[in-house]
């Protein structure tokens, strides 16, 4: 969960912002995961509710807090159902060919 996004959208380096994964699984027919964030001033440890919609498109809501609440789906962005916001990703090809080609000259 890391990007480093310049004025032309391109993707390239270093991110420049980290978290880290601590754990993940599937419970009600919805998917969870778990991150580590220390820079995180309210709470260090948050949960996502996710979803891969197609082949480069994943759907995610951030919690509050470090639980996701009963009531947060993958298109939560409000307190109401315990989320702070709501996240729509699309992967394109050619981002992972360059992250591929940058791993292949070291």
């Amino acid at each position: 969960m890391s990007a480093n996004i310049d004025t032309n959208n391109n993707i390239l380096g270093d991110p420049d912002y980290k978290m880290k994964c601590i754990g993940f699984w599937k419970e009600n027919l919805k998917s969870y995961l778990i991150t580590y964030d220390e820079l995180d001033a309210f709470s260090k440890y948050r949960c996502w509710v996710y979803q891969r919609s197609d082949l480069n498109r994943v759907l995610m809501s951030l919690s509050l807090g470090p639980y996701c609440s009963l009531t947060q789906d993958v298109d939560s962005d409000d307190n109401a159902h315990g989320a702070a916001v709501a996240l729509v990703m699309e992967e394109y090809e050619r981002e992972r060919e360059l992250f591929k080609n940058k791993d292949t000259r070291k």
